[in-house]
């Protein structure tokens, strides 16, 4: 690795303050939203599509993966009880005490008992997120104070019944967002930004209008400091391009066309991506510079990883599971190697809303969600059957519905991370 890159990767590192302590199926099976109630006690789960899914079809009866793509019943899988084979030494899972569960009573946004909503992203400022709401009088995506439910309208859906927003992501400016089309077999139509300074919508980049399909084929888009990258099929080669689009400027440059996939932006200005050397082959890690494109060394904690699953970082820390979904891996920082926190047992796989925020990890072995703090080495578990979306400020839990809906009613519990309780001692 060069000097500079090397200088800009420590600059950006928080863990020098931190305490001790098939291809088509990866890339369309990665984070899509369908609404098919299944299960009638509980509430469609809605946030990404897990590749593990297949494997549970018996289960819910109503998974099928479909031309490379993803059919997914939203809803709570059933499963036996988590669900770990192994733990890394010093971790533990703990019950929730009293001041865990008096936290997430309290942490219940008034809105979400009132009108169907489906957590997107999260704000930087500790009061707000942003989510899909469905009601009679607006369909749409909207930025949603949690204390006082008021809700900022960004852009209405044009059908309310069946569209759909996912991928959300917020870098303190700008939200970048998928939007789905249809029901039962659901695309992404476009990817959309808005400028929360200026209001504007921007499109950032639509499916093909090919007359065989109208298919987005890549993986979600993501932005990090005014950046958004992602990767796109770029014919039925399976050769993609990896984009990175300036949110300011507007424009859209193409930093690499190879058989690629997951591309993400982490601190140093750099995006890194996964790529095989052959169609369907082992992947590996490329990286380049975000603005001008230019190759450069894959940071170390990234540099030795083969075929990862769903990696999620907040530019620094980065978590994700191993191809078989069997397990999750995790680094402080973009300079130490990872190392495996949990392998799930057979039958129960890690899923990929996988999630990570400095010192804490949400994730899910369906149908429950957990949270880890990597400081204290403890994880509990959050919801029983719903997810979390995790942000460097806050946490937003989608819980369980006891109805079935197309866009049913659930508790959506927002909180601070400065208030989350100390993990529970045994």
């Amino acid at each position: 690795m060069s000097p500079d890159i090397l200088a800009r990767l420590r600059a950006a590192d928080p863990a020098t303050s931190m305490p001790s302590s098939t291809e088509d199926d990866r890339q369309r099976l990665r984070r899509a939203i369908v609404s098919t109630p299944v299960e009638p006690r509980r509430r469609p789960l809605g946030k990404r599509s897990r590749p593990s899914l297949a494997l549970l079809a018996s289960i819910v009866g109503a998974v099928l993966l479909l031309t490379g793509g993803a059919v997914y019943a939203k809803t709570v899988l059933l499963a036996p009880s988590p669900s770990f084979r192994h733990t890394a030494p010093g971790w533990s899972q703990v019950p929730l005490d009293a001041a865990w569960k008096a936290a997430l009573a309290k942490g219940v946004v008034a809105l979400s008992r009132r009108v169907s909503l489906t957590p997107l992203a999260l704000g930087d400022d500790k009061r707000t997120f942003f989510a899909a709401l469905y009601s009679k009088g607006y369909s749409g995506v909207v930025r949603i104070d949690a204390a006082t439910s008021r809700v900022t309208r960004i852009r209405r859906f044009p059908d309310a019944r069946t569209d759909q927003a996912a991928d959300g992501t917020f870098d303190g400016r700008w939200l970048v967002w998928s939007e789905l089309r249809g029901f039962d077999d659901p695309s992404i139509s476009a990817v959309w930004s808005w400028d929360s300074r200026t209001g504007r919508l921007q499109k950032v980049g639509a499916a093909h209008q090919a007359p065989s399909s109208d298919r987005w084929s890549g993986s979600a888009a993501v932005v990090r400091d005014g950046l958004v990258t992602w990767t796109r099929s770029a014919g039925p080669s399976g050769l993609s391009d990896v984009h990175v689009f300036d949110l300011a400027s507007g424009r859209d440059r193409v930093v690499h066309r190879g058989y690629v996939d997951d591309s993400f932006l982490v601190n140093g200005g750099l995006v890194v991506w996964s790529e095989a050397a052959k169609r369907g082959g082992s992947t590996v890690m490329r990286a380049a510079d975000a603005r001008s494109g230019e190759p450069v060394a894959v940071p170390p904690s990234l540099a030795g990883l083969r075929n990862v699953a769903a990696p999620a970082t907040d530019g620094a820390a980065i978590a994700y599971s191993d191809p078989h979904w069997s397990s999750l891996w995790w680094s402080p920082s973009l300079t130490v190697a990872p190392a495996r926190l949990f392998a799930a047992r057979a039958g129960n796989p890690v899923d990929n809303s996988i999630e990570v925020a400095g010192r804490y990890i949400s994730f899910a072995v369906a149908p429950r969600a957990y949270l880890a703090d990597t400081i204290s080495r403890h994880y509990v578990e959050i919801s029983p059957g719903g997810w979390a979306l995790l942000g460097k400020k806050s946490l937003v839990i989608e819980m369980p519905s006891d109805v079935k809906a197309l866009h049913g009613i659930s508790d959506v519990i927002f909180l601070p991370l400065s208030s989350l309780p100390a993990m529970p001692d045994w």
